[in-house]
């Protein structure tokens, strides 16, 4: 028993150390400008310019500011551009998120399998995101801790634990947009949860004023940088450019993919004539005017059906797309095109699938990795099943499934699993539940 004990806080710490391995990887190979994403500069622009005048100047507030913090931070102490600092910077707050995923599995008392352990181990979702400079690695550390809190909360029902989730969980809304819908499910089921708990008034008044405080303070702050900038009161104004590129993939018959440039374009051209017209627009009624003309393009140009057919197919993508087609990419490594053939049927398309899959090795470790991904999938259902099937669970499970709606509504039209990355820590914990009950259940019977 002990010598199992050993073990498993053995694996538990190589398993931390897995975002600092990879981070060693990119660095040696000499793959750590092969982000070269053009939203990498839309980020480390607002930290130059924090470092050449933080007080005097305005910079336009796109970008919510909690990444660019982090840029400021390792450019203050290591040199601006230095990205191999701020390479290992992440790896290390990579490490950190393992760590208190597991903390998370352990106060669930599912930590003890190492089936559970290795969901994290190979979650390449999670590990490649901490080697990109994008804000998403820092979304996955801050959601992780404040989940870690909400769990601490859960079970021993101490203020303090529940302050500190408030003050993480909202601080998500300066590091990315999407989360700020959270107001809309998420909260409402934290207020029912605090309502229902076996307190006093006064606690639970406090829990709840608590929670909408920080919340409201958090998109406050953003709401004041844009008014600060132009006078303009919007929370972000990325929105508008973000609808444009799901449009423009929704136009497409399987959605992205690439998106339909001819579309976003034309877009583009609709804004400008509107824009051109108005005397010193901001940046509000810019957002406005893009979600308008989107809006209507999708309504007027475009059938329903498709839309839908569009829609679903990639949520189909989001959920189920492998990591290692972005890996492959980014190292530069020969992968021969899966699902192209000239045959235009779907045993013609089975077959040149088959035959890519046999002939390239990479191609199959892709075809593996989709596999695996719909068991986990599957396991992390019957989590959520078995969560809310227990008195115990059930608005614990409710509460992470909500949080992991929210951020996958990201990704509609776009299917990209960096979309679904900043789920991944929720979604260990519903298939860890899930891979214990099946476990018990073998034990039980056997």
């Amino acid at each position: 028993m002990f010598k199992f004990k050993k073990n498993l806080y053995l694996v538990k710490i190589l398993i931390c150390l897995i975002p600092l391995f990879f981070c060693f990887i990119v660095f040696f190979t000499g793959n750590i400008d092969y982000q070269g994403m053009f939203e990498t500069k839309k980020y480390t622009s607002v930290a130059l310019h924090w470092m050449d005048d933080f007080t005097k100047k305005k910079i336009e507030p796109t970008r919510l500011p909690g990444y660019p913090a982090i840029i400021y931070i390792v450019f203050k102490i290591f040199g601006a551009n230095n990205l191999t600092a701020l390479l290992f910077v992440q790896s290390i707050i990579g490490c950190l998120t393992f760590y208190f995923i597991i903390k998370i599995l352990e106060e669930l008392k599912i930590d003890d399998s190492f089936l559970i352990l290795s969901t994290l181990a190979f979650n390449f979702a999670i590990i490649f995101r901490f080697s990109l400079f994008l804000p998403n690695f820092f979304f996955i550390f801050i959601l992780t801790f404040s989940i870690f809190f909400f769990t601490k909360f859960y079970f021993k029902q101490k203020f303090y634990y529940f302050f500190l989730f408030c003050f993480f969980f909202s601080s998500l809304c300066l590091v990315r947009p999407i989360i700020h819908f959270s107001i809309y499910i998420t909260y409402p089921l934290i207020i029912l949860y605090l309502i229902r708990l076996n307190e006093k008034f006064s606690f639970k008044l406090a829990c709840i004023i608590t929670l909408l405080a920080f919340y409201f303070l958090s998109i406050g702050t953003q709401f004041l940088r844009s008014f600060n900038y132009d006078k303009s009161f919007v929370y972000s104004s990325q929105s508008g450019v973000h609808f444009f590129w799901v449009v423009s993939c929704l136009s497409k018959k399987y959605a992205c993919g690439n998106r339909d440039m001819k579309v976003f374009e034309n877009l583009e051209s609709k804004v400008e004539n509107q824009v051109s017209s108005l005397e010193n627009p901001n940046l509000g009624e810019i957002n406005k005017i893009r979600i308008k003309i989107g809006k209507e393009y999708l309504m007027s140009e475009m059938e329903l059906e498709r839309v839908v057919f569009a829609a679903f197919i990639s949520y189909l993508k989001l959920i189920f797309h492998s990591t290692f087609i972005e890996i492959f990419s980014a190292f530069e490594m020969n992968v021969s095109p899966l699902y192209s053939s000239a045959e235009n049927n779907f045993y013609g398309k089975l077959n040149n699938i088959v035959s890519n899959t046999l002939t390239n090795k990479l191609n199959g470790v892709y075809v593996i990795s989709v596999l695996l991904i719909f068991v986990l999938r599957f396991l992390q259902l019957y989590g959520f099943y078995i969560s809310i099937k227990s008195s115990h669970l059930r608005m614990y499970g409710l509460i992470i499934t909500s949080i992991v709606i929210i951020i996958l509504a990201t990704g509609i039209g776009l299917g990209n699993p960096r979309y679904r990355s900043e789920a991944e820590p929720l979604l260990i914990i519903l298939g860890g539940i899930g891979i214990k009950k099946i476990i018990d259940k073998l034990k039980t019977k056997n």
